[in-house]
């Protein structure tokens, strides 16, 4: 029996398989918590899932797909981590790939399925029970869920539209620089403390379909969005953010200079991930 250093996962492989308006940049890639050293055995799928700070995280879910060999049947097999965050699957002679995990709890009411990050990243980890595995997660509240798809992220998403914005600066302004300020309210959805995120994005007046506009992967919580620009002459204008609240469970009913309180809702169905929250910006009246 071999000691693997735990600084990812860690898989003899018998078979290895390799698969191959305007968007805002999203937040800097979340880095991995410091994972402690497993010991990697045949026939089961071993490893530990943590929180954003490194602490053990109980009730995850964690799934592997394969085939078995003696009876040639596909399968799905899955374990839940227990109060260290440690699972041990027991495996059946076959060849598998880890599936995903998967942690559920509420935030404002509402549940949610939040999908863990691997420590080494995306790319699929194919197995044979012979040699077994060790894979390990952790929560990730930004960042791309996998570089080969650059619009799937770990964060939410803000769906804009700068109409009425368009309409009152057309004959003076071309190009404006909206600032979008995301400030928490509360902790985020895993419980961690949330940080003042600042994004901006470039509206073309005179340009109709232009109006819409996205803002990606910000850390699923709650929020006061507010928005503002800065004119040529070097004035700051707050513009007055109107969300939907039908889409997005955002908390303010209208127009507010001040900006307006946002939520990331669940999406729908029981699977993972958030609905995009839906905005409207304006001049304030």
């Amino acid at each position: 029996m071999k000691t693997l250093p735990l600084r990812g996962r860690h898989c003899a492989a018998g078979i290895l398989v390799l698969l191959v308006a305007t968007s805002v940049r999203p937040c800097s890639a979340q880095a991995a918590p410091p994972f402690p050293h497993i010991t990697a055995r045949p026939h089961y799928l071993i490893g530990i899932a943590l929180d954003r700070l490194g602490r053990p995280l109980k009730g995850v879910d964690v799934t592997v797909q394969g085939t078995t060999i003696r009876a040639g049947e596909v399968t799905n097999l899955t374990i839940t981590s227990g109060s260290d965050g440690r699972f041990k699957l027991p495996l059946p002679d076959g060849v598998y790939a880890v599936a995903g995990a998967y942690y559920r709890l509420t935030y404002h009411g509402l549940r949610y399925v939040i999908k863990l990050a691997p420590q080494d990243g995306p790319s699929p980890v194919h197995f044979s029970s012979d040699d077994g595995c060790v894979q390990n997660f952790y929560v990730k509240l930004s960042g791309q869920i996998d570089p080969s798809f650059d619009k799937l992220h770990y964060g939410g998403e803000v769906k804009g539209d700068a109409l009425e914005l368009q309409k009152a600066l057309a004959s003076a302004i071309p190009k404006v620089e909206v600032t979008f300020t995301f400030t928490p309210v509360g902790p985020l959805v895993d419980g961690s403390p949330g940080s003042t995120i600042a994004r901006r994005v470039t509206i073309d007046t005179r340009n109709a379909f232009q109006r819409f506009f996205t803002l990606t992967d910000v850390p699923v919580g709650a929020y006061r969005l507010s928005a503002a620009i800065v004119l040529p002459d070097g004035r700051n204008i707050v513009l007055a953010v109107s969300p939907d609240p039908n889409t997005n469970g955002a908390q303010a009913a209208g127009p507010d200079s001040s900006g307006a309180t946002i939520l990331f809702r669940p999406a729908e169905g029981g699977i993972e991930g958030t609905r995009p929250v839906i905005v409207r910006i304006a001049p304030a009246q």
